[in-house]
């Protein structure tokens, strides 16, 4: 934790270090586990709130927000098991940097909580994985040609994560797939031919998570991430896109979310619990 402490103080402001650890340290019980949820993500997580933050009280300057990002940090607890929800996430193409669009991985470490679920809405770059398709990631490409400030070790998605999702999925009857989600800057839509392009590299495509898992990774936690297809990539399928259809889509089927994560959290406490 030495190593990881003198990073933090080279690299996030210490006002932002100190105002994250005076709201950890006012928690009545530590969160084991945090959820950073995407477009139409928000509201699929529940559980009993114990506390909650906008963004702007933290400290995280959430100055642009895009629709289905709610800028809130909810402390909740689910049976035994407390974790943190951030509904909503800072992007590189807001002008954020990349510090800045890390800060809920930054606050969920100074937190102590040991795994972070990364979550997202992505569009297809396989007609194996229609829209409606749930996704685990395995790996992923950054092909956001934004530099990277530190030397990363690559990320690794955590392989008991994925078990437990396959496993809750299964009792769910929910059909979990695995895919590489290949990350860019946006924030516009791609062009056929970048479809095209990017189908050589990966299953789907969104603008956010990697730079997350990179640092998630460097500061140790392990990392679960899954997409929620809701969209062909262009040119796949004659329809335009727009944001709305991928609201629609994660709305459409967020009861079918809502379970599979409710077992999710449920699994994972006991895993916890026993630990």
């Amino acid at each position: 934790m030495v190593r990881e402490q003198a990073l933090l103080s080279r690299y996030y402001p210490e006002k932002t270090l100190l105002k994250f650890q005076e709201i950890i340290s006012s928690f009545s019980k530590k969160p084991r586990l945090a959820i950073v949820a995407g477009s139409g993500w928000g509201e699929i997580v529940e559980g009993e709130l114990i506390n909650e933050f906008s963004y702007s009280s933290l400290g995280i300057p959430f100055f642009t927000e895009v629709e289905g990002h709610a800028g809130k940090l909810r402390l909740l607890k689910k049976n035994n098991l407390t974790f943190l929800l951030f509904s909503g996430r800072l992007h590189l193409y807001q002008g954020y940097s990349f510090f800045e669009a890390t800060l809920p991985v930054l606050f969920s470490r100074l937190a102590g909580v040991e795994a972070i679920i990364l979550t997202n809405s992505a569009g297809s770059l396989s007609f194996s994985l229609p829209p409606g398709s749930v996704v685990l990631i395995d790996d992923q490409v950054d092909l956001t040609f934004y530099p990277d400030p530190i030397l990363f070790s690559p990320p690794f998605f955590d392989k008991e994560i994925q078990e437990i999702f396959k496993k809750v999925g299964k009792e769910e009857g929910i059909t979990l797939n695995q895919g590489v989600y290949v990350g860019v800057l946006g924030p516009s839509f791609e062009t056929p031919a970048e479809v095209r392009f990017l189908s050589r590299f990966g299953d789907m495509v969104g603008m956010s998570t990697v730079k997350e898992a990179k640092l998630a990774s460097l500061l140790g936690l392990r990392i679960g991430g899954i997409s929620l297809v809701t969209n062909w990539g262009a040119g796949m399928s004659s329809s335009f896109l727009h944001h709305q259809e991928v609201l629609q889509t994660a709305a459409s089927l967020q009861p079918l979310l809502h379970r599979l994560f409710s077992s999710f959290l449920e699994e994972w406490g006991k895993n916890a619990n026993r630990s």
